[in-house]
């Protein structure tokens, strides 16, 4: 699984594992059998550089061609999820409910000066910076 997507986020490498899902959680390795009782496992890909992580799938597998499904699970659940263009989305649509917040009563403090117009509340946040690109990923 060496062709994974980078991570949406911060565009780090990511990696799919497939982990034994007991409090040891050490990496489980493919087997041909995993005996009678089969192992329960549980399989994630995630980034390297962040910790960003998709939804992991738990199941219990008997045989390598399980181990395989569960890792191919885990990676479309990575695939499929939203990119990092959802996220800016996401980060606007709280910077509105900020202000939107301000708005009803709270007033807006920055370099000092606390804003007490919609007006200038508005033109303080509208003159802050754009968080950098990994940022998004932690919030």
């Amino acid at each position: 699984m060496n062709n994974l997507s980078p991570d949406p986020f911060c565009g780090g490498p990511a990696r799919a594992m497939v982990l034994n899902d007991s409090p040891d959680r050490g990496e489980v390795l493919r087997l041909d059998d995993y005996g009678d009782d089969g192992l329960e496992v549980e399989a994630v890909v995630f980034c390297h550089m962040c910790g960003a992580r998709a939804a992991k799938f738990q199941t219990t597998i008997f045989s390598a061609e399980d181990y395989d499904d569960a890792l191919a699970t885990a990676v479309g659940s990575w695939e499929n999820r939203a990119g990092g263009e959802r996220a800016v989305e996401a980060v606007k649509a709280d910077a509105r409910r900020y202000r939107r917040l301000l708005h009803e009563g709270l007033r807006f403090r920055i370099g000092g000066t606390t804003h007490a117009t919609k007006a200038a509340t508005d033109a303080a946040i509208d003159a802050l910076p754009d968080p950098p690109a990994a940022s998004a990923s932690r919030m």
